[in-house]
């Protein structure tokens, strides 16, 4: 992001143990894993669920496996910096995709039935129903989340804002209760490339909806990784009544 703060420095070495190939020589020239980092706010809703549907068999080996996807603890463990687990909870994972992150959560003390799941590919959903750590898991856009105003304690989008529009920001914003931190990742391209996001991030702390508490990164996304692809992770608290007094 141009012109942005100094970055704190990674603040967990959990990276996950993985089988990860001993080079990206190893890695199947048919699996053109880098379109992922390709897709943008230009792709539209019906080219990102071809994508993921076609994906959903076999996503997690070439995300864990071949990859080395190291986001899941790492963002699990700073948004519990913020969240601690309770039984009465609700916390949107928006974009859940095969869950992991619904699963690093739950590795963490989140509850199952604290934790439900938001994702555009029933395909990938499939793929989350199958880790038992969601209490529901819901086919939708992030640009319009099909659930009511401030119906969540908590929200968290990993990879997935940056593919939808800024909008889903608002959305994001709009599901959460007062009071609540929402989570998110983006992409440092993305962010240069759209100005759209650090717009929509800077006025909603201007209208009073949220504040910034927390920016990290850029966090390396993958171990094996040929795009050098890496994510910011911001995490928002919204605003209550006496919060924006």
């Amino acid at each position: 992001m141009k012109g942005a703060p100094k970055i704190t420095p990674l603040e967990t070495e959990e990276i996950p143990e993985l089988n990860v190939v001993d080079s990206v020589d190893d890695i199947e020239v048919t699996d053109d894993f880098s379109r992922y980092s390709r897709m943008t706010p230009e792709n539209n809703p019906a080219e990102i669920i071809e994508e993921y549907e076609k994906s959903a068999p076999g996503y997690e080996n070439r995300m864990l496996n071949k990859r080395g996807y190291t986001l899941p603890p790492i963002i699990a463990k700073i948004f519990h910096k913020y969240v601690k687990p309770t039984e009465d909870m609700k916390i949107l994972d928006a974009g859940a995709g095969s869950g992991l992150i619904g699963q690093g959560l739950n590795e963490i003390g989140f509850p199952q039935k604290s934790i439900h799941g938001l994702d555009i590919s029933s395909a990938m959903l499939k793929e989350a129903a199958r880790k038992q750590v969601y209490e529901a898991l819901v086919t939708g856009d992030l640009t319009k989340i099909p659930y009511a105003n401030d119906s969540f304690d908590h929200s968290i989008s990993v990879m997935a804002v940056g593919i939808a529009p800024a909008s889903s920001l608002d959305e994001l914003a709009r599901v959460t209760k007062p009071g609540g931190y929402i989570a998110t990742t983006i992409r440092p391209e993305i962010l240069d490339e759209y100005p759209e996001f650090d717009e929509t991030m800077k006025r909603l702390e201007a209208e009073g909806i949220w504040k910034l508490i927390h920016r990290h990164g850029p966090i390396q996304s993958y171990i094996n990784n040929l795009n050098n692809t890496t994510h910011y992770f911001f995490v928002f608290q919204k605003l209550d009544e006496e919060q924006k007094g």
